[in-house]
């Protein structure tokens, strides 16, 4: 990996699991980090965990299903950091109880929500939103 040390990287899905551990690697690398979660509670937590072992993050809430938000979102990073060179998505929806309770509308929700991430947060969507703010700011 090339060297992250002083890097804005924004996490969607920051706040648990995968995002967070990943937040806490990259930012003891020296890279700064903005959490985006649609908990911003969980988020500030990462966030603060970080700031207590030395390194800069600051947290966010955003619905990674709501495009506009995501668009928001990359823009309140790159006023609050000066730049953003990296995104990651961790964002994901899942439920927690027996597989006997879920019935066909929680699936139909997943489809939904999932069809919403793809069209937000996806890699793609995540490129033209910063690509579009990129061409913004070099005017």
């Amino acid at each position: 990996m090339s060297d992250i040390r002083g890097k804005v990287i924004l996490i969607l899905g920051g706040a648990g699991g995968i995002g967070s551990a990943t937040a806490q690697d990259l930012a003891a690398k020296g890279a700064k980090i903005a959490i985006a979660d649609i908990s911003e509670a969980k988020a500030a937590i990462v966030a603060m965990t970080i700031r207590n072992a030395g390194g800069e993050a600051r947290a966010y809430l955003v619905d990674v299903t709501d495009k506009e938000q995501v668009k928001a979102l990359v823009d309140r990073v790159i006023g609050d950091f000066g730049s953003l060179e990296v995104l990651i998505n961790c964002a994901g929806i899942m439920f927690i109880r027996p597989l006997i309770e879920v019935d066909t509308k929680d699936l139909d929700l997943l489809d939904t929500k999932t069809r919403m991430i793809l069209l937000s947060a996806s890699p793609i969507a995540l490129k033209d939103i910063y690509l579009a703010k990129l061409a913004e700011m070099r005017g």
